[in-house]
């Protein structure tokens, strides 16, 4: 870490210039008490020292004593002045507010129940905490948190591809399922693309997600490796593809979800009584197979979903994604990371938001990982209680 050299104190962050102040504060405060003390114990000795003169009878030593009283006095009558000043200072600084900070304080205090989570972004309301009594969480660490045992994840990397009027969105729900990705073509000579890397290339294994598309008559395909496992959606059926030819599997139906496995041997293990070189899937519980892989490659490497060319105006729901090989995995945690967010403010039970819809440092830091406006509040914190001006608190049914 290099030396930062500053040639002024304004030229100090103002968080750190106020926690240096705040510091400073601190010792300052419980200083001046040992201070007062040490000046009580002078007192003491000046009036010992008294005692043991007091029989002489000298106008100019008993003007020196008189005049020494008096210093003391003023010592420690400013020296508990001083305690006095810097604790009303101390505390007085720290939990000055806007009118907009005072009525949003003054409205939780009346309204939502004590020892409650709240997530903010606003310093000064922090400072509120030992006289409202909540628990009180900064929302640029929480979403620092949250991510943190995801940045170092070891499981592969994402490609995507977009054409004009394509894209992969998240959805919280659909139809009993959670966490899905929605991928969506209304491109009619364009598509979309969502390609995952393993790591590891892998000989052999299982993949399984469910599956559902809007419009069965469109084509959507799903390949493991480019000469590997390949399967369509057309004209109203699952296909497999031999390597020279589509073969239809079985029919399916319109917004209805499949459940869908695909199984995979590349060695002589007999991996889910495979032989080498061939796969099989089983769609809702029923297996069909087996079936050669392509150019009778060594392994697996990637899994690809793709929208057709030649078809716009539907879209093809993915959830559940998961591997042998990985079977703790949740694709919409890697693909955005809003849903780990969520997640981890259901972990804490923060069912409070303190929303100031103006930038502060706090919602700055954390929307370059979740957007406020358009993720965290449609998807989490979705009931409004109360505003007053640019400052907004939201409940979460969801804790």
């Amino acid at each position: 870490m290099g030396l930062i050299i500053l040639s002024s104190p304004q030229d100090i962050p103002n968080n750190d210039y106020y926690y240096m102040m705040y510091w400073f504060d601190r010792i300052w405060y419980y200083s001046i008490l040992p201070l007062s003390i040490f000046a009580s114990i002078g007192i003491f000795n000046i009036g010992n020292y008294i005692k043991v003169r007091k029989r002489e009878d000298n106008s100019r030593e008993k003007l020196k004593l008189f005049r020494s009283s008096i210093y003391a006095s003023i010592i420690i009558f400013l020296s508990f002045s001083s305690t006095i000043i810097a604790g009303m200072d101390w505390n007085n600084k720290s939990y000055y507010v806007t009118d907009e900070q005072a009525q949003i304080i003054g409205w939780v205090s009346d309204n939502i129940p004590t020892r409650s989570n709240v997530l903010i972004e606003d310093h000064s309301i922090k400072y509120m905490a030992d006289i409202n009594r909540y628990n009180y969480f900064f929302i640029d660490l929480v979403v620092a948190d949250a991510l943190f045992n995801y940045e170092n994840w070891e499981f592969g990397d994402f490609s995507y591809h977009f054409d004009s009027n394509t894209n992969i969105k998240f959805v919280e729900e659909l139809d009993g399922k959670k966490k899905i990705l929605k991928i969506n073509d209304l491109n009619a000579t364009g598509y979309t693309s969502l390609n995952i890397s393993f790591n590891s290339a892998q000989e052999y294994g299982s993949i399984e997600f469910f599956l559902r598309t809007t419009n069965k008559s469109k084509s959507f395909w799903i390949n493991g490796s480019t000469n590997g496992i390949s399967i369509m959606i057309a004209s109203n059926a699952f296909y497999y593809y031999n390597g020279s030819s589509f073969n239809k599997i079985v029919d399916i139906e319109n917004n209805v979800w499949n459940q869908i496995r695909f199984d995979f041997e590349y060695t002589i293990g007999n991996y889910s009584g495979l032989n080498q070189y061939q796969w099989k899937t089983v769609i809702n519980g029923i297996e069909y197979g087996e079936f050669n892989l392509w150019n009778n490659n060594s392994h697996i490497n990637n899994l690809l979903f793709m929208s057709g060319k030649d078809y716009s105006g539907w879209d093809v729901f993915i959830n559940g994604l998961n591997f042998s090989w990985t079977p703790i995995y949740a694709i919409e945690y890697f693909l955005f990371k809003y849903p780990t967010i969520i997640d981890y403010l259901k972990l804490l039970n923060i069912q409070y938001y303190i929303h100031y819809k103006e930038e502060t440092y706090y919602n700055v830091v954390a929307g370059r990982n979740i957007d406020i406006e358009n993720e965290l509040l449609p998807y989490f914190y979705k009931e409004k209680l109360y505003q007053y001006k640019n400052m907004e608190i939201y409940s979460s049914l969801e804790v």
